[in-house]
């Protein structure tokens, strides 16, 4: 009896390796492709890619990138946002939003840090979440105690080296 050998390759698509090497790597990822119509909530999706459209609310995603034919609607919380087609509706962004050119972005934008490319169009309000508000107040603040202490510290030093000296007359020129 003849023993035939097969190797399984990983890399070719429609095995069963192949796509449970994509699952893997993907994670919980959900692609809107174009022409796709898609409403309702969205959960359980760490990856949301929309290149046709969305209507819909999403609130545990890690991220979504909203392609230049992808139209979302809808209520979005998110870790991390690239927008290169159309959004419309409240979108919450814990870290980087990124508005590319050529993006349409409408309605209530909160965000973590925000880059916006020349060519970009927004209309709505944009502000910096809260949370991340503060935590920018309270750097500023250190740093700026820092500071302080710091110029206090050289002009102590220089008052004592002005009162240490030979008894002569001197200017003090603080730079």
């Amino acid at each position: 009896m003849a023993v035939e050998k097969r190797t399984i390759r990983s890399d070719i698509p429609g095995s069963d390796s192949y796509e449970q090497n994509m699952a893997r790597r993907d994670g919980q990822r959900l692609v809107v492709g174009g022409g796709i119509s898609l409403s309702g909530e969205i959960g359980a999706c760490e990856h949301l890619v929309v290149e046709g459209y969305v209507q819909a609310s999403l609130k545990s995603a890690r991220r979504m990138d909203v392609m230049p034919t992808g139209h979302m609607k809808g209520d979005v919380e998110i870790d991390e946002a690239e927008i290169s087609g159309h959004f419309e509706g409240t979108l919450k962004v814990r870290g980087t939003l990124v508005i590319r050119s050529g993006a349409c972005v409408v309605g209530t934008i909160e965000y973590g840090s925000l880059r916006v490319e020349p060519g970009a169009s927004i209309i709505g309000s944009l502000s910096v979440m809260a949370a991340v508000a503060e935590e920018k107040i309270k750097e500023t603040r250190a740093a700026e105690q820092q500071n302080n202490a710091a110029a206090a510290q050289k002009q102590k030093n220089v008052t004592a080296l002005f009162e240490e000296g030979n008894g002569e007359k001197a200017v003090l020129v603080q730079v």
